[in-house]
């Protein structure tokens, strides 16, 4: 059985909208259209006709007319498992960055010519960098990375597996002092303060995860919330545990619910388990994504549920 991604294109336009909006070229600006109106359409991205799972895992655009996505598939023609597609407007096309057996998880960036992905080649973490013309990689001394995030081109943070954390100041790759047991999922980075969300599996009771959220000092991760999670029971998330976002200057975590963080604690503010990000222009137009085709929007005064997308995956 082979695995796509419906509903890709139609998340990654949103995405893009939200963080860049549009403007109309005459002297009369037009009013945004209603997120709740908009004109949805659905692009199935497969790697090659012989793969079997193909999985989109991170975005990022800078115009709806260069969008970018990044995700891993059993189909290894191209870089490896690691694979990334570009839109141009008009449609889906691989992009080759000239590196072998490659895993790709998280992409981010600063404008068109400054964009960076990260993953592992083999155990190693890795890194690539675009600069408008080319890639280039950097593989560092620690393991496979989950996520890069960064506020500037001079504060760019990149995490993964067993405490591996580095931070990019403008010239180079620093190491993070982290807990080796902790696996870091996600970052929200801002220009005075770093958030990240984390776990670490304990044998004993067999699997245990435990959920961390913690913020960084200058000198160490201060813990700001733990739960958690014996996976056989109702999750008990008091944030969420897949990814963080920054909008209108608060910060969000999803999975498990969608929270906000206010005075240094976490608040629910939409309590559905598949919500697994968030994006928006601001805090009363927002839109909340997760798997079986969750998709919720938020208007600064109440969330509205797309129900066309729930037959699918996303």
């Amino acid at each position: 059985m082979r695995y796509g991604i419906p509903a890709v294109a139609a998340i990654v336009m949103v995405a893009v909208v939200f963080q860049h909006g549009c403007k109309d070229k005459g002297t009369e600006p037009v009013p945004p259209k209603n997120p709740r109106e908009y004109t949805w359409t659905v692009d199935t991205l497969i790697a090659h006709p012989d793969a079997i799972q193909t999985w989109m895992w991170d975005i990022y655009g800078t115009s709806p007319q260069n969008v970018c996505v990044v995700g891993h598939t059993d189909w290894t023609g191209v870089n490896g498992n690691g694979i990334m597609w570009r839109y141009d407007g008009t449609r889906w096309s691989i992009v080759n960055q000239g590196f072998r057996d490659i895993s790709l998880n998280s992409i981010t960036g600063f404008g068109p010519s400054n964009i960076y992905a990260a993953g592992s080649k083999g155990s190693d973490a890795l890194i690539l960098h675009f600069n408008g013309t080319s890639w280039t990689q950097t593989i560092l001394p620690g393991y496979g990375l989950f996520a890069i995030r960064g506020s500037s081109p001079s504060n760019i943070w990149a995490g993964g597996w067993g405490g591996t954390v580095f931070r990019f100041d403008g010239a180079q790759w620093i190491r993070v002092s982290a807990d080796e047991r902790l696996n870091f999922k996600d970052f929200a980075v801002t220009n005075q303060k770093t958030y990240a969300i984390a776990y670490r599996v304990d044998e004993q009771p067999q699997d245990t995860i435990w959920y961390y959220s913690l913020s960084w000092n200058g000198q160490q991760w201060d813990t700001l919330d733990v739960w958690l999670d014996l996976s056989l029971y109702p999750s008990a998330a008091t944030f969420g545990a897949q990814s963080l976002s920054i909008i209108d200057s608060e910060l969000y975590s999803a999975g498990g619910g969608l929270f906000r963080l206010e005075l240094g604690n976490w608040f629910k503010v939409l309590g559905n388990a598949k919500v697994a990000k968030v994006f928006g222009t601001s805090k009363n137009n927002m839109l909340a994504v997760g798997t079986s085709g969750e998709a919720n929007h938020y208007d600064g005064s109440n969330w509205y549920q797309f129900e066309q997308f729930k037959s699918n995956e996303f």
